[in-house]
């Protein structure tokens, strides 16, 4: 079996006029096996924000704990939260410099 054929997953959200929510599964397994029903994919930072995670577990843990620690960086060298907007842009730059690295060794 492939490595893409392992975990996925999906997460949702939904916006209101004064509200959202966060739809995720919680499933964690590979193809007609299931492992286990209580997988964390949606990931608290503070009370306005939030990541939503799907795919490979180990990507998924390793994307959350990147971010968490650009996050804890980012308070205490501005002394403040991230906005939603600045927050955007950190998943941004990581995930493009991740896919510009990728690129680059071949």
């Amino acid at each position: 079996m492939s490595i893409t054929q392992y975990n996925g997953g999906s997460t949702m959200v939904m916006k209101g006029q004064d509200c959202f929510a966060i739809l995720s599964d919680l499933r964690f397994g590979a193809q007609f096996q299931t492992i286990s029903c209580n997988l964390e994919k949606v990931f608290k930072f503070n009370d306005y924000l939030y990541l939503g995670l799907a795919g490979l577990t180990t990507d998924v843990q390793t994307v959350y704990q990147t971010m968490l620690y650009h996050y804890n960086l980012y308070k205490l060298n501005e002394n403040r939260l991230p906005s939603p907007k600045i927050f955007t842009s950190m998943i941004s730059n990581k995930l493009y410099e991740k896919r510009y690295c990728a690129r680059a060794k071949h």
